[in-house]
């Protein structure tokens, strides 16, 4: 490498160092060696005297105590850029619906206390789970916050820079088929790389074979891939095995193989919500009781 390179780094090394101290002072010691004016340590170097005739220069700049810090805390707020970056693009990765994001553990009303406890617990353990394959089956009554903590868990994880995929089987299977099933592969490798898989509403799609094979593909994809997976469904799991379509049954028992059952079964908050909701309204309007 030539001399001018040498230079030219040592020139940018210099500049940094200045554009880092641009408001701090400085001082010359007894010893004619520039100081910081606030930590006292020295602010350069005296170089080589072989490297001195090569840079023209007889020191090299160094940083003081404060350098070091302002350096660190500019290192921190780029690395707390990058990774707020990486967070809103998981989001909008891996969240089929941005009403998601306000589910988060610090707006939960405790109504569930069991649920969030559990949901709450596996954020926790996560690496545990993601070395044993162990995930979670909330079932219970429509409107119980069974979604609402399974999308805690994944913002939850995605703070976390974790890839999660939340959707209904009904979406995916609607990506898997689009344009001639040319998305298949693609679907199914995103079901089976994402750190954590959350299929929504298990129950709701139609019931047709063709629906029902590709549902299976998906859950079995993901067993494969020894995963942790998350499913919501209003489904009874004890009634699983009396499931006489064989293709449902095979989907169950994979899921019962790799998934813990936690019943929800709070009040429906979407009926709770309704009533706060109605209630408020009543007041503005200046209705009273049950008028």
């Amino acid at each position: 490498m030539s001399e001018n390179y040498f230079t030219e780094i040592m020139n940018a090394a210099m500049e940094k160092t200045s554009e880092r101290r641009n408001g701090l002072s400085e001082i010359v010691g007894n010893d004619g060696v520039r100081r910081c004016g606030i930590c006292g340590e020295p602010i350069e170097a005296e170089l080589p005297p072989d490297l001195q005739s090569l840079f023209g220069k007889k020191t090299r700049p160094r940083m003081c105590r404060c350098d070091r810090e302002k350096a660190s805390m500019e290192e921190k707020e780029e690395k707390d850029r990058q990774k707020q970056y990486r967070i809103e693009a998981l989001k909008g990765e891996g969240l089929y619906s941005r009403l998601y994001a306000s589910c988060t553990f610090e707006n939960d009303d405790l109504r569930e206390e069991k649920a969030g406890k559990v949901a709450r617990n596996f954020v926790k353990n996560f690496d545990f789970a993601m070395e044993n394959n162990m995930g979670i089956l909330f079932w219970g009554g429509v409107g119980t916050g069974k979604t609402y903590y399974a999308a805690c868990i994944a913002n939850a994880l995605i703070e976390k820079c974790k890839t999660v995929v939340m959707s209904n089987v009904q979406t995916l299977v609607a990506e898997m088929t689009d344009n001639y099933n040319s998305n298949r592969e693609h679907v199914l490798n995103t079901v089976k790389n994402c750190d954590l898989l959350i299929l929504d509403d298990l129950g709701a799609e139609r019931g047709t074979d063709f629906m029902q094979e590709n549902v299976y593909s998906i859950v079995d994809a993901r067993c494969r891939a020894n995963k942790p997976m998350i499913v919501t469904t209003n489904l009874n799991p004890a009634d699983f095995r009396k499931e006489e379509i064989d293709i449902k049954r095979r989907t169950y028992d994979r899921i019962s193989e790799c998934c813990t059952p936690v019943l929800v079964n709070g009040e429906s908050r979407r009926m709770a919500i309704a009533k706060e909701k109605a209630q408020l309204f009543k007041k503005m309007l200046g209705i009273n009781g049950n008028e």
